[in-house]
C-alpha cells in the first residue's frame, strides 16, 4: 500500500507499507523495481516485516552461517554480513538513486542512520 510522498530538491520520495511479506517476495520486488527504474522513477522507502529469516550480505563468512536451524538462510547481493529478521522487527528498505542525488553511499548511510536515531529518541 502506497502511503504517500515527500519531495526533497525536486526528487520525490514515495513511501510504501508492505506489511508482513515473505522475504524472497520482497527481495524479488526490489530487484524488479531496480531493473525497471529509469531517470524519472521516484525514489522509494518501503516498510516491511518478515517471518524468521537470515539474510546474508556479500561479506558474510561461511563460518557465521547457522548450522542447525529451520530458519531459511538467504544469500543476497546487499552489503554487510548476516542479519536475522523476525516478526515485530520493522525493516526499512531504501530504494534511492544515489547518483541522481549526488550522494556517496557512506555519506548517505551515515545521514540516514542519524535521521532514524533522531526519530526514535
Amino acid at each position: 500500500m502506497e502511503k504517500g510522498s515527500h519531495s526533497t530538491n525536486n526528487n520525490p520520495i514515495f513511501f510504501k507499507e508492505l506489511g508482513r511479506q515473505d522475504y524472497l517476495t520482497t527481495l524479488a520486488m526490489m530487484q524488479e523495481f531496480t531493473a525497471k527504474r529509469d531517470s524519472e522513477t521516484p525514489d522509494q522507502i518501503w516498510f516491511a516485516e518478515h517471518a524468521p529469516v537470515f539474510s546474508c550480505g556479500v561479506r558474510t563468512d561461511k563460518s557465521e552461517l547457522p548450522t542447525a536451524t529451520d530458519i531459511p538462510v538467504i544469500q543476497t547481493d546487499r552489503g554487510g554480513q548476516i542479519t536475522y529478521h523476525a516478526p515485530g522487527q520493522l525493516l526499512v528498505y531504501i530504494l534511492f538513486d544515489l547518483k541522481r542525488r549526488s550522494t556517496k553511499i557512506r555519506e548517505f548511510i551515515h545521514d540516514f542512520e542519524t535521521i532514524m536515531l533522531n526519530a526514535v529518541r
